[in-house]
């Protein structure tokens, strides 16, 4: 055999050692949970309009925009309002809020087609017409074209149209679509057992969620008075309507932490994720599987940033009454495609966690009790993290 020179050889090992990195680098695993993360308190933006520590405080739904963190509060269960949009700038580090909107809640910030779009709840004015609004040049531009959208909970655009889902008074449906861009709206009927569901009679009629999956648009159903239904209808563009698919009642279970049903979803390949104080998963929006973390009291929110997935939980700390435990996960995929849940980080602070937006790993993350007043309902920590 050859012997190598002195220059050969150190080559050979160069190549042995880069080689053996790079394996190593491909066979990295999850990153290590970092406990007690520092974070920073950046404000509490409805502190001033609701003085008194109430659950309107609450940062209900946050949105990373155009350099923005975008806050929304209010508390229709209550008829608090007229509400504020809150916006934090990532550059400047300054509040700054929208004027008062005629609504007693911001819930939901969503895209319709890129526009960051807010349905109002329960708006401060005659119901005959429901509101939404966008941001258009750094305004919210309100749109009075829901009609007997007393409340407007969420929106979706699906093959070219703008579907709402409302609560609506007895007798009407609650889902509207518009063809011209949200300029005017229709209801779409319900069906089930080839028959029109009757609304006719109920104090509850309300779609809270509008969901895409797999190029199929679903809706849910909520009717009743004390006792209510909790339903999934899937729509078919044949019969223009929604077409009942399955009983959700005992299925997806709802904690009642937050006024929607479903907080927050997010999709990761063939499967979806729900947020109802529970964590679900599906494949096929027919079967729920119940994956919430064993030791975790309420599941808060998802958040979806640049193909990644977070989740945002809170936890009653064992040690002191009074102190929760925040942890942030990620939705974390093996080399042969498993996915789980893995801690990134924690903390812990004297009220619970609520909501969650990401940018490039710096997290925002919306603090309330939503049980009764604080005074530190309302706050928002900020973590920045590196893996």
């Amino acid at each position: 055999m050859k012997k190598l020179n002195p220059l050969q050889k150190a080559l050979l090992c160069f190549l042995t050692l880069a080689l053996l990195s790079l394996c190593v680098s491909c066979a990295k695993g999850p990153p290590e949970t970092i406990h007690n993360i520092a974070y920073t308190a950046i404000g509490n933006p409805s502190a001033g309009a609701f003085p008194d520590g109430s659950i309107a405080r609450s940062p209900w739904d946050m949105i990373l925009y155009d350099d923005c963190l975008f806050v929304g509060s209010g508390d229709y269960d209550k008829n608090a309002g007229p509400v504020p949009i809150y916006c934090y700038s990532t550059k400047s580090g300054e509040w700054t809020e929208s004027e008062r909107l005629a609504e007693e809640e911001i819930n939901r910030f969503l895209l319709l087609d890129s526009t960051l779009t807010t349905p109002g709840i329960d708006p401060r004015e005659d119901w005959s017409l429901g509101n939404y609004y966008t941001l258009e040049k750094g305004k919210w531009v309100k749109h009075r074209t829901l009609p007997d959208g007393v409340h407007a909970y969420d929106m979706i655009t699906f093959e070219g149209a703008i579907y709402a889902g409302l609560g609506v008074t007895s007798g009407k449906m609650p889902v509207m679509r518009s063809f011209d861009g949200g300029e005017s709206f229709e209801p779409i009927p319900f069906l089930k057992d080839a028959a029109v569901v009757k609304t006719e009679g109920f104090t509850y009629i309300r779609t809270y969620d509008l969901l895409e999956f797999d190029g199929k648009l679903y809706a849910t159903l909520t009717l009743g008075n004390e006792s209510l239904s909790y339903e999934l209808y899937e729509y078919d563009d044949t019969l223009d309507a929604f077409i009942f698919f399955s009983d959700l009642k005992d299925s997806v279970v709802r904690v009642k932490y937050n006024h929607m049903h479903i907080t927050a979803t997010a999709k990761a390949d063939d499967t979806v994720f729900l947020v109802t104080g529970k964590l679900y998963e599906t494949r096929d929006m027919d079967d729920f599987y119940e994956i919430t973390l064993d030791g975790v009291d309420l599941v808060c929110d998802i958040y979806e940033d640049d193909g990644k997935i977070y989740l945002l939980t809170a936890t009653k700390a064992n040690d002191e009454e009074g102190v929760f435990k925040t942890s942030v996960w990620q939705v974390w995929k093996d080399k042969e495609g498993k996915m789980s849940l893995v801690e990134l980080f924690n903390l812990y602070y004297d009220v619970p966690c609520l909501s969650l937006a990401v940018e490039n790993e710096d997290f925002y993350i919306g603090m309330s009790d939503t049980t009764g007043k604080n005074e530190l309902n309302g706050t928002v920590l900020h973590v920045e993290y590196s893996n």
